[in-house]
């Protein structure tokens, strides 16, 4: 859902450079501190903010990582 808020000038630059810091977008960083925000006021138990971070992405699994993962797996025995 798109949603228009107001920031003054000073709040918004310093989420411009978090956001630019962090490699995230102005909406992502803006939800997730939304997020935390009502999560430790009890809006959200700990695994709605778990798989609110976690649970949908769209984003791909580095290569590189899966690989070590996958090499990691093979290795490991279980009982």
């Amino acid at each position: 859902m798109k949603t228009a808020i107001s920031l003054k000038d000073d709040l918004f630059q310093a989420v411009e450079r978090y956001a630019d810091k962090t490699h995230t977008t102005r909406s992502g960083l803006i939800a997730d501190a939304v997020r935390e925000y009502l999560s430790l006021r009890g809006e959200f138990s700990v695994s709605d903010s778990l798989n609110a971070v976690y649970g949908d992405t769209s984003e791909p699994l580095d290569a590189g990582l899966a690989e070590m993962q996958s090499r990691a797996l093979r290795s490991d025995r279980w009982p």
